[in-house]
């Protein structure tokens, strides 16, 4: 989910969608994509396919050990030497990898077949004699994933003596429905900090780092007094920068300029390529910290984003079949208006100021002809001319329950719509409603905003204050 600064009712057009990377956001648990279909499956001859398998899973169980032990030579014996971009490269990722403590950490190859090869990131053109094959990082980092994920890549190698095979490119492959990409271990030095909770990485480009990784530790024990005993990781990984390239890049996730923070939901990845039970694997937080945003709080801005990450341990995974020609996504999927109006709830506990901002937001949005006496769909939540008053209008449900009915009951109504998904096409107030009449606030099961007392309730106290 994405935070960011405090949103006017029209906002201008961006040329990116403001939903994070669909393939990891909203995309999770759909139907399973074969991987590698960006390359074909009609290797050189000069190898057999079985010949080659095993020599590639030797290589990947090689580098496997050597991440376990430390051993940068082993990572690097089956890297081509004369390719110092690729030797380079190589020797960062693996430094990156040792700075964090994961519970599982292993290259596999996946697919079982030898691919055509085409340069990916450190060749302009290849020898003659190249084959390729799909590889996948299962990664759980300790405390912060329940399960593993998988990063996918392409490896190249040259085929040599027609006995043996040495790296030659990398890239990532971008097609996988279960896959992360553009992970900032693979793109940057980071250096790598962890304070009680939070583990925090930068790409150098962030002044006085320990300072935030004291806020998110501070960040991290606001949201847990909300959260209570509910089911949580043991801890939450924040990546920091201030440079928009790397912002919009990490972890795939496209994410737009506006926005100061998106939290990134894992989806559970097995070797086989097979997705996990409808879980989520874990979360990944990035925060932009640049200057040019106009100055929202790193705090509150990392509140947000470890509500949306603390989340994945109890919602329900995204699934999302895209539009025929160009037509709006089909699917089921948490509620927006609930997942960002909570936490934009939780952002707000400690500052009556912005709370007073968000109500003026939703007055002058009602006022506007904006709200449709209904809740923004999932489709329409992000639109540029209705996003900071559907972020306001989703905090304003929430901030309603707990002044009625207390903190607790606030987070009850929460849990009991993210453990569920709302077709794309109903309308945003359907799983409000089922969840009202759930916990006890509404009478009628399935009830419509006319007919509401909570509704008509929730109205006059937005209009009154």
């Amino acid at each position: 989910m994405i935070s960011g600064p405090n949103p006017p009712v029209t906002m201008e057009s961006h040329d990116v969608s403001p939903t994070r990377r669909e393939a990891l956001l909203t995309l999770t648990g759909s139907a399973l994509l074969l991987s590698g279909c960006g390359l074909i499956d009609r290797p050189p001859k000069t190898m057999s396919a079985t010949e080659m398998v095993p020599l590639v899973k030797q290589m990947a169980a090689r580098r496997t050990a050597a991440l376990k032990s430390g051993d940068v030579a082993a990572w690097l014996k089956d890297v081509d030497t004369a390719n110092a971009a690729l030797l380079k490269h190589e020797r960062m990722v693996f430094a990156n990898f040792r700075k964090f403590d994961f519970e599982t950490l292993k290259l596999v190859e996946y697919g079982g077949a030898p691919l055509y090869a085409k340069p990916m990131t450190f060749r302009k053109d290849l020898p003659q004699k190249t084959v390729a094959f799909a590889m996948r990082l299962m990664t759980r980092l300790r405390g912060v994933d329940r399960a593993t994920s998988a990063g996918q890549y392409f490896y190249v190698f040259e085929i040599v003596d027609d006995k043996s095979l040495r790296l030659i490119d990398v890239g990532p492959d971008k097609e996988g429905s279960d896959v992360v990409y553009d992970c900032p271990w693979d793109l940057t030095p980071l250096r790598v900090q962890r304070t009680g909770d939070v583990i925090l990485a930068t790409d150098g480009s962030v002044h006085d780092f320990e300072s935030y990784v004291r806020v998110a530790a501070k960040a991290s024990r606001a949201v847990r007094r909300v959260w209570g005993s509910n089911p949580a990781p043991d801890a939450f990984a924040l990546f920091l920068t201030t440079r928009s390239s790397s912002y919009r890049r990490w972890f795939g996730a496209g994410t737009p300029s506006w926005s100061e923070g998106v939290e990134i939901s894992l989806p559970e990845s097995l070797d086989s390529g097979v997705s996990g039970p409808a879980g989520y694997a874990g979360s990944r937080i990035v925060v932009n910290l640049s200057s040019k945003l106009g100055g929202g709080d790193p705090y509150e801005v990392m509140k947000h984003e470890i509500t949306h990450a603390i989340s994945t341990a109890v919602q329900t995974v995204d699934t999302l079949l895209k539009g025929l020609n160009g037509g709006e996504d089909d699917g089921a999927a948490v509620p927006r208006w609930a997942s960002e109006g909570f936490a934009g709830y939780v952002e707000t506990l400690e500052a009556p100021a912005k709370r007073q901002t968000l109500i003026q937001i939703v007055k002058d949005g009602m006022r506007r002809g904006l709200f449709r006496d209904d809740l923004p769909d999932n489709n329409h939540f992000y639109d540029d001319t209705s996003r900071g008053f559907n972020y306001a209008l989703g905090w304003s449900i929430f901030r309603y329950v707990h002044l009625t009915y207390g903190q607790a009951k606030a987070l009850e109504l929460y849990l009991t719509i993210v453990k569920k998904r709302t077709l794309m096409g109903f309308t945003g107030s359907d799983s409000l409603f089922d969840a009202l009449h759930e916990i006890g606030l509404e009478d009628q099961p399935f009830a419509l905003p006319k007919t509401s007392r909570f509704w008509q309730a929730w109205l006059a106290a937005v209009r009154d204050s």
